[in-house]
């Protein structure tokens, strides 16, 4: 019995730990079929990530594995100044594990993490110099949790929260210097509540009644505090 729950643990743990199987040098990849199913190392050249080209003067190129036509590995997109710009890790034909994006300086862009082609986990972009620009929760491929976006300098910029895919609770958006700039309640996507907006000093601007998304009237305020008619 136990030697089954070793062999057990050891597949699992074999399964967790594809190698890479994939490739960096174009010069090798062979561009074959068996049986009619991309076998091997491939080339393929591409107008965008979404558009295939036979062009070999097109902007990207990506080299891949496939095994019986399903990628393997991971999947390298480059420009065609031989630039690396994304990697896409694959399982099985699915993305599984961390797509990384970079920006032709070769600093890290966006990281987003896949569980069995799904979303899951932490998204994050980030500026050229390195600091985050924003992040995202997902769940199976929906957001959920805090998400959160940032000035260049790190600063907070946008906070808020979703619950499967859908704006709930109050969302605020800051200035740089870290005092609020709006606050807007939310329920199940739509704005519900008072939008309130403040001028840097603190001094409330607007106050907007919402129901289901719907807006009424807005009271305008000057930075003393004064109604604005």
């Amino acid at each position: 019995m136990r030697v089954c729950q070793i062999f057990l643990i050891a597949l699992l743990i074999a399964c967790n730990n594809i190698p890479d199987k994939g490739f960096t040098n174009k010069a090798e990849a062979r561009n074959q079929t068996v049986n009619g199913l991309k076998e091997g190392k491939w080339i393929e050249y591409e107008d965008s990530v979404f558009d295939a080209s036979s062009d070999t003067n097109a902007p990207f190129y990506s080299l891949t594995v496939y095994e019986a036509g399903k990628p393997y590995g991971i999947t390298r997109w480059y420009y065609k100044d031989r630039k690396l710009c994304s990697e896409i890790p694959h399982k099985y034909g699915q993305i599984d594990g961390v797509m990384k994006l970079y920006f032709e300086s070769g600093k890290l862009k966006q990281e987003v993490p896949y569980s069995y082609g799904l979303k899951n986990g932490v998204e994050k972009m980030y500026y050229e110099n390195g600091k985050t620009k924003t992040e995202f929760h997902y769940t199976n491929n929906k957001k959920n949790g805090i998400i959160k976006q940032y000035y260049e300098s790190g600063k907070i910029k946008v906070e808020g929260t979703y619950i499967n895919d859908k704006l709930t609770g109050t969302g605020k958006v800051f200035y740089e210097s870290g005092q609020v700039m709006a606050e807007t309640p939310m329920f199940d996507g739509q704005i519900n509540g008072i939008q309130k907006m403040y001028y840097e000093n603190g001094k409330l601007k607007s106050e907007t009644p919402y129901s289901n998304g719907i807006s009424g009237i807005t009271r305008n305020y000057d930075e003393k505090g004064n109604a604005i008619k």
